[in-house]
């Protein structure tokens, strides 16, 4: 096939898709309007976590947005409060050992080891996977924070970014 050929296939595939995207139930439809919700579910929670929380990284509530929504808002809630458990869990674990053992490599495959251990745990679902992936983070947050307090307050601060996108995602949802 020419290349002009393939282009015109490519367009004509394209119109038609977006054809279908305009008719309400369509999987193109539905499509359009996941990726629409995402975004706005992102940039509100960018706006709080930047602007009124002034965090020192943002990103986490954009990105806690938009891994919770959901097809139903039901289903948003149930995950966002699945989620919370998993973010706290890990947090919790982390922030005990760093504090009590001191952040270093040792400590960090004990916190690997308990938090893989916990994610298999019934009542986390899907966000089971999530619980060392905070503990990740928030062990990456304790070595660059400052002091005890400054540690507890970076730690402290992933909890409630996480609860600004479980929040936001769910209503936007």
């Amino acid at each position: 096939m020419n290349p002009l050929a393939a282009l015109s296939d490519r367009l004509t595939s394209a119109r038609a898709w977006l054809v279908r995207a305009q008719r309400s139930g369509s999987n193109e439809f539905n499509t359009v309007l996941g990726v629409l919700k995402g975004a706005l579910a992102a940039s509100v929670s960018w706006y709080i976590a930047q602007e009124v929380i002034e965090a020192q990284m943002p990103a986490f509530a954009p990105f806690t947005a938009v891994l919770i929504m959901q097809i139903t808002v039901y289903r948003s809630a149930v995950q966002s409060l699945r989620y919370i458990g998993a973010v706290l869990l890990g947090i919790v674990v982390q922030a005990f050992l760093a504090f009590t053992a001191g952040p270093d490599v040792l400590t960090f495959a004990l916190i690997a080891l308990i938090t893989l251990a916990i994610g298999h745990l019934r009542f986390l679902g899907a966000q089971g996977p999530q619980v060392p992936t905070a503990a990740f983070f928030a062990f990456s947050t304790f070595l660059t924070a400052e002091g005890f307090s400054g540690r507890l307050e970076q730690l402290g601060q992933i909890v409630v970014l996480v609860a600004v996108g479980c929040v936001v995602g769910t209503l936007v949802n």
